[in-house]
């Protein structure tokens, strides 16, 4: 008797333990679930700032005169140098850019005899353009610059004639501060008097085509 006892008291204090516990798990503190971090989003590359670069290409056009001196076609290639800076706000870009290039674009009346052709070509331009983070597509246009030269029998003359530009391109940020451009140019230099002996004193000037591709690098 005194097992069986003992035997139905250690039950009754288990059945009081288990039903005990549902009430005391609800009185343990609750810990909130925790979530991984959504990624942080990237941000839109930033066009604004200083840049310098280097470019390249080739220019075909005419060199034009007041006395029907007819050279023919002047094409060649040229390289040089590019200087600018940008401001952006949203998808909107504008930004005064500054190029200078040496060229050999040249011509050849054989039957005259003469020579003639662009020497080098700079420009100074605004731009404008939409930005679709690291794509930039634009318009271009401002003033321009270059020297055409005309010679006969080793005979030379050259003027720094003064002109407009206008055009499109391209530009795609390769990395944070790196960027290649692709980009197309008209230009008119208008005519300038160069005076060349056996030639009557002449206004001579260029106008043609010129597609460029360049590297810049942002400063900031």
């Amino acid at each position: 008797m005194n097992r069986q006892w003992i035997v139905s008291l250690l039950a009754g204090a288990a059945v009081a333990a288990l039903a005990t516990v549902p009430g005391r798990a609800a009185d343990l503190p609750q810990v909130a679930p925790t979530y991984a971090a959504p990624p942080a989003p990237v941000s839109a590359y930033d066009w604004t700032g200083l840049y310098l670069g280097i470019n390249g290409g080739w220019a075909w056009g005419r060199t034009n005169n007041s006395r029907g001196i007819a050279l023919g076609g002047a094409d060649g290639g040229l390289v040089g140098g590019t200087l600018g800076y940008n401001w952006q706000w949203g998808h909107l870009v504008a930004g005064l850019e500054t190029d200078f290039d040496w060229a050999s674009a040249g011509a050849r009346n054989r039957a005259f005899p003469a020579t003639g052709g662009l020497h080098s070509l700079g420009t100074f331009r605004g731009r404008i353009g939409y930005a679709m983070d690291r794509v930039l597509v634009y318009g271009t246009g401002g003033v321009a610059y270059g020297s055409v030269q005309l010679c006969r029998f080793g005979n030379c003359d050259d003027n720094m004639n003064l002109g407009w530009t206008a055009g499109a391109g391209v530009e795609f940020a390769i990395w944070q501060n790196l960027s290649a451009k692709i980009e197309y140019k008209y230009v008119d230099l208008g005519r300038s008097t160069v005076h060349v002996p056996t030639i009557n004193p002449t206004r001579v000037g260029w106008r043609g085509s010129v597609v460029t591709a360049g590297i810049n690098y942002k400063f900031w």
